[in-house]
């Protein structure tokens, strides 16, 4: 249970949009449908939040500073009559004067460095987050979202941390906050719901996370629950590889491993995971481990008192009730560790994965005339070697996605017969940790882009700042992997000038960089690339267009 550290829970909290407000027994603009339905009518019955004098709620109407610290004063017990205050367009004609000096006082909310406080002002979600955070003492439990356009040195950088730790605030699809985005009278609802009653009203993900990972040839794949428990299905190569991985995607603590088969592919990496996380059980496929090779993972189990558990077909290891961790196959009496290694099967709802391992073509055919293979994401085996495939497995699986993890070139015939079958390609070793996320309400791959023809990406990356006096054009990358801008190109339209980004230059996830030209262009990879010392863009306006291939454009602002 999280202490409150101002007594907000108390009191009551009464908007005042309106002189005369309306009834709070329901509103007609906000039916059952309205995804923060629950929390308006939570406040409203308790006398918490009010109307307009016409009985409607406007659940999509901007909120302004003034109207937020009304309520929030109001939240808090104060009692503000109107005043003069510090700030020279706030005077006791406002009506929201009295609860703007209070807050200033109390350090919850300040003014801009003109000396204004802007009342009519609407207010961000970024703001939001720091007056219910600086109002609010939850502490730091929990863990909080990652969002790609949040990053660090940000003002509200801490605030929104804190409210995704506390469950306050959640962002969109895509990982995005959208902090700059105009705050709706329904979402301060909700937010001052969920901030004075987190234990009704906290947002309570219900997602899982598979994410496949790059560490280079070796197998680890990283199952996330929506309690926040983790799962490693093997471990890669090596503590190098499978820490850097980890440490990429954000991994939680892992409480359990499941060695597929003894191969230091799937679990050099397996003693630094024991070490470096709270290892309660480690499923083994029965397979006997050789103790000269893997002598460091003996030591971490007995070390750390992790309990070895050994499975056999048939068997769930997920300790989820919402998600199977279904072993298909495995054989601890097989002639070799490949024939014997787990194949498994993770499904939740409608999403299943089906991880091959090493399975052998003989193995494959034993599943093929076994099971209902069908996946919407396959792990191909033994990291696409062709010697390990078969087409009629390849075929009976028929997955949206192919998973190949390995180091150097797929075998193209495999690759070939992957497309034949339907699946689009997604490689570890060229882009990276691949991440798929299942909710109740979608299901999303966070790697938003496709393999239209091996080794063509169209990732998501974006123009999201043209300065065209300072000459500065700022593009980010909102996938969940790295981006190889090899060959794109940046046109400036109304000048006919075409920037080419340098062969090799990798724009990492969640990461931005300036295209700079002019008499203060500056080239400081990756933060900055230089163009020209000449000046491209018409400070008159100026559209820009981001292009993978001639053909192929990705963004462009006007």
């Amino acid at each position: 249970m999280k202490k409150l550290g101002l007594a907000l829970a108390a009191t009551l909290f009464v908007s005042s949009f309106s002189a005369s407000p309306s009834s709070a027994a329901g509103f007609p603009d906000v039916s059952d449908a309205n995804r923060f339905h629950k929390e308006i009518q939570y406040l409203s019955d308790e006398g918490v939040i009010t109307g307009f004098t016409d009985g409607k709620f406007q659940p999509k109407a901007g909120v302004t500073r003034g109207q937020a610290a009304i309520m929030i004063g109001k939240a808090l017990g104060y009692s503000a009559e109107e005043q003069n205050t510090q700030f020279k367009d706030v005077d006791d004609t406002i009506v929201s004067s009295g609860n703007i000096a209070k807050l200033v006082k109390e350090g919850i909310i300040s003014g801009y460095p003109d000396g204004t406080f802007k009342p009519a002002k609407t207010v961000t979600r970024a703001e939001m987050a720091i007056f219910i955070s600086r109002a609010f003492d939850w502490g730091y439990e929990g863990e909080p979202e990652y969002f790609f356009d949040v990053q660090k040195g940000m003002k509200a950088y801490d605030a929104i941390q804190k409210l995704s730790a506390w469950g306050v605030a959640a962002g969109y699809e895509r990982s995005n906050f959208r902090p700059a985005e105009t705050l709706t009278r329904e979402q301060f609802a909700a937010f001052t719901a969920r901030a004075m009653n987190l234990n009704e009203f906290s947002v309570k993900p219900d997602a899982v996370e598979i994410a496949f990972l790059d560490v280079g040839r070796g197998d680890a794949t990283y199952v996330e629950y929506a309690d926040g428990r983790a799962v490693l299905i093997d471990a890669g190569p090596n503590a190098e590889q499978i820490s850097r991985a980890l440490k990429e995607i954000g991994a939680r603590p892992i409480t359990s491993i499941i060695l597929t088969h003894p191969d230091p592919e799937h679990m050099g990496g397996a003693a630094w995971v024991i070490e470096n996380n709270e290892v309660e059980t480690i499923y083994e496929s029965g397979l006997p481990t050789d103790p000269a090779i893997h002598s460091d993972y003996f030591k971490a189990v007995e070390a750390n008192e992790v309990t070895v558990k050994t499975v056999k077909t048939g068997d769930n290891l997920s300790p989820d009730a919402s998600v199977a961790i279904q072993v298909l196959h495995a054989d601890p009496k097989a002639e070799n560790a490949d024939d014997g290694g787990m194949v498994l099967k993770v499904s939740r709802d409608t999403a299943d994965f089906l991880l091959a391992g090493d399975a052998t073509p003989k193995v494959q055919q034993q599943l093929v005339d076994k099971y209902d293979l069908k996946a919407e994401v396959l792990k191909v085996p033994h990291h696409g070697e062709e010697e390990y495939y078969t087409y009629p497995f390849i075929d009976e699986v028929k997955a949206r996605m192919a998973i190949l993890s390995y180091s150097g070139e797929p075998d193209e015939s495999v690759v070939n017969d992957l497309r034949a079958s339907g699946s689009d390609i997604y490689d570890t070793h060229i882009q990276g940790n691949v991440i798929y996320v299942i909710a109740d309400e979608f299901t999303q791959m966070n790697v938003d882009y496709h393999l239209f023809g091996y080794g063509q990406l169209i990732p998501d990356i974006r123009i999201v700042k043209k300065d065209l006096k300072a000459e500065v054009v700022t593009l980010t990358n909102y996938d969940r992997v790295n981006a190889d801008m090899t060959g794109f190109t940046l046109v400036s339209v109304k000048g006919n000038e075409t920037f080419k980004f340098p062969d090799g230059f990798i724009l990492r996830s969640g990461q931005s960089v300036n295209i700079t030209s002019g008499p203060n262009a500056l080239h400081q990879p990756a933060q900055s690339l230089k163009w020209t010392n000449a000046n491209v863009w018409d400070d008159g306006g100026d559209a820009a267009k981001l292009f993978e291939f001639p053909s192929s454009m990705l963004d462009e602002t006007p």
